[in-house]
């Protein structure tokens, strides 16, 4: 089962980018079935405020989208349909966490972009980036979206904001 979610992944990446498929399966393979690693100690806020660590509540899913300062993050962040999916997720009842792991050097453009998009998902400030290190992430944006399982095992990577066909290999794999 573990080898048909990879064939998916790797033909859903391959169609979607110009990339080569041994690009796409060397990337995918690095990660499916680690362990995400999380530092011990973490700042966590929701639109500037502290709030409760997300790694503590009992989802059956996690998805973890990783920005990196590389980006203008209140620009590429798309929380307004972060926040859409999160809704979407609720609604079906699945029991799932978004998470955004944020590598900034200014907190404050992101929680206005949050706060202007009304997008009620948690942020990890990783001002030392220590959890892209941590977990090896690439410098590949398509390779910063996790669906991580209760265990914190990686299941499936992809963008499902960027990408439909990943979205709803998403939606099926938390729905199953």
């Amino acid at each position: 089962m573990k080898y048909v979610w990879l064939l998916i992944m790797i033909i859903l990446l391959g169609i979607t980018t110009n990339c080569s498929k041994i690009d796409n399966y060397y990337h995918i393979k690095k990660f499916l079935g680690k362990s995400f690693v999380f530092p011990d100690s973490l700042t966590i806020k929701n639109q500037g405020e502290m709030t409760c660590n997300p790694l503590l509540k009992n989802a059956r899913y996690r998805i973890i989208n990783y920005l990196d300062t590389t980006q203008c993050v209140p620009c590429e962040s798309n929380f307004h349909k972060w926040h859409l999916f999160k809704y979407k997720l609720d609604s079906l009842k699945l029991n799932t966490e978004i998470i955004f792991v944020i590598w900034h050097k200014d907190y404050s453009e992101v929680e206005l972009a949050q706060k202007a998009n009304k997008c009620d998902i948690p942020c990890v400030y990783d001002s030392n980036n220590r959890i892209g290190e941590l977990n090896n992430i690439s410098l590949d944006f398509r390779y910063h979206t996790f669906l991580l399982d209760s265990l914190n095992k990686i299941l499936l990577i992809g963008d499902p904001i960027r990408n439909k066909a990943i979205q709803d290999l998403y939606l099926r794999r938390i729905s199953s």
